[in-house]
């Protein structure tokens, strides 16, 4: 039997992605994301010390994507790197798949 309701047609992953000032950048990415046919159940964004808004530019995003059902999370991990963020966003996880942009 198909789901029914918010969330139901979200695919069981987390989508990782480190952000170090890519304020510049990021629409282009949230707009990909957004225009996805199968969305994940949550995405986690790290954010490695970004000076230029870029959490702020992600979360506003999320408060006018309208999606349902799903989660967002930004992390802050000063002064990490990729990989490091990276870890870190697999850790925060709470979906059986992960991906990473």
């Amino acid at each position: 039997m198909a789901q029914s309701g918010p969330g139901a047609d979200l695919i069981p992953a987390a989508i990782v992605v480190p952000v170090v000032n890519e304020a510049s950048t990021l629409p282009y990415l949230l707009d990909a994301i957004a225009q996805q046919m199968q969305r994940p159940a949550e995405l986690v964004f790290v954010d490695g010390g970004s000076r230029d808004g870029s959490a702020a530019l992600i979360n506003d995003w999320w408060r006018r994507s309208g999606w349902r059902g799903a989660q967002c999370t930004v992390l802050s991990n000063p002064g990490g790197l990729p990989g490091g963020d990276r870890n870190a966003g697999v850790r925060h996880a709470g979906q059986p798949g992960i991906a990473f942009l």
